[in-house]
């Protein structure tokens, strides 16, 4: 991948992150969709070397470990979403997050375990933070950050490892 097409990329997922969290509720649905038809157009446009099939079943995996992150917190009453229905503008933001695999994370995906941990423990939190920040979602423990950082240290090398060593 050229580094023009890759900044253009980061940019794009950058785009849709700040629109998915910066968009009233009422929207997640579209949100949600249009989610879907990234992440599917993202594996015609980029290619990465993996099935179609080995894709759509991490891109299912992806999507419900984010759902389940999120419901978690939420029953453990650690986070507040502010709405009546399951936040699916949030878990949209899980599909989205397959674009980063065959290309931006290429380089990550060969760093020690213990790094890509950390990388994904303070990547985590980081975007959780500042989404709720921005979203209007109200942390109701500092518990939440620490589970955040716990899954995500966990998530994150564990993702790269299924997807890196499946494309090798």
């Amino acid at each position: 991948m050229t580094n023009l097409k890759l900044i253009i990329k980061l940019l794009f997922l950058q785009l849709f992150w700040f629109v998915a969290v910066g968009l009233p509720h009422e929207y997640q649905n579209y949100i949600f969709a249009g989610s879907g038809f990234i992440a599917v157009l993202n594996y015609f446009i980029f290619r990465p070397s993996v099935s179609f099939l080995y894709y759509g079943i991490f891109l299912f995996l992806l999507t419900t470990f984010g759902f389940l992150h999120d419901f978690i917190f939420k029953e453990l009453g650690w986070v507040n979403y502010q709405q009546d229905d399951f936040p699916l503008w949030l878990t949209s933001l899980y599909m989205v997050f397959i674009c980063y695999y065959g290309g931006p994370f290429n380089t990550i995906a060969r760093y020690r375990i213990g790094l890509q941990s950390l990388l994904g423990g303070l990547g985590g939190v980081m975007a959780y933070y500042g989404g709720a920040s921005w979203s209007g979602i109200a942390v109701q423990s500092n518990l939440y950050y620490l589970g955040v950082f716990l899954a995500w240290s966990l998530f994150f090398p564990t993702t790269l490892y299924w997807f890196y060593k499946k494309s090798s």
